[in-house]
């Protein structure tokens, strides 16, 4: 099993740079795939939906950082981008 070393993670600013299979919620064991995937189903995705879809964030709470990051990098804010993000 992939496990998140949170030093490189905090590191990075690309969570392309986590791997797919990635663990992103340890609790639950969700995977970096599974957030990507959520994110691309939801038409304006927040970090709330994906966990929501993916289950993701609802034990000890400390990925939600990351899942935050994950949303923002894979779908900039509407502010920052005129394009919706919808995959």
């Amino acid at each position: 099993m992939s496990t998140l070393h949170y030093s490189a993670a905090e590191n990075s600013s690309d969570s392309d740079a986590l791997g797919l299979d990635a663990v992103v919620c340890h609790c639950l064991k969700v995977t970096a795939a599974e957030i990507k995937t959520a994110a691309s189903l939801i038409e304006r995705p927040t970090a709330a939906c994906v966990m929501n879809l993916t289950g993701a964030g609802g034990g000890c709470t400390a990925c939600h950082r990351r899942i935050r990051q994950m949303v923002a990098n894979q779908c900039p804010a509407a502010s920052s981008s005129p394009i919706i993000c919808a995959k």
